[in-house]
């Protein structure tokens, strides 16, 4: 996945909410939607999780910042930030627990592809 989507990069957001269970980031011509635990980390610290009382405010923070590097970790990807921070994505079910769409391709977790000019 990562080298599929390391032409698009970096990407930039423009949006980011958390409306429990489901974190969506986006911004132009993309979107990140998780209904899965997730967390962001700086230096192996988490900053804000999905169980963090005060997500809902703090995935805000995202807004304006890039996505520049996506890394295929096992089943699940990993989003290097420009700020140093790492957005951690963890599947509790093989049943859509996220969905990155670009236009034209899906990827959903975990790790499928659908080319959506065939679906």
């Amino acid at each position: 996945m990562a080298t599929q989507i390391a032409s698009r990069l970096p990407l930039h957001i423009d949006e980011a909410e958390f409306s429990d269970p489901t974190l969506v980031v986006s911004g132009e011509n993309w979107a990140l939607a998780v209904t899965c635990p997730w967390r962001i980390t700086s230096r192996s610290v988490v900053e804000v999780s999905w169980t963090s009382k005060d997500a809902v405010d703090r995935v805000w923070d995202l807004i304006g910042q890039t996505i520049v590097a996506i890394r295929d970790e096992g089943r699940d990807p990993i989003f290097d930030l420009s700020g140093g921070a790492q957005l951690e994505i963890f599947s509790d079910t093989d049943t859509d627990p996220w969905v990155l769409r670009f236009e034209g391709q899906t990827f959903v977790g975990p790790l499928r592809v659908r080319d959506d000019e065939q679906s």
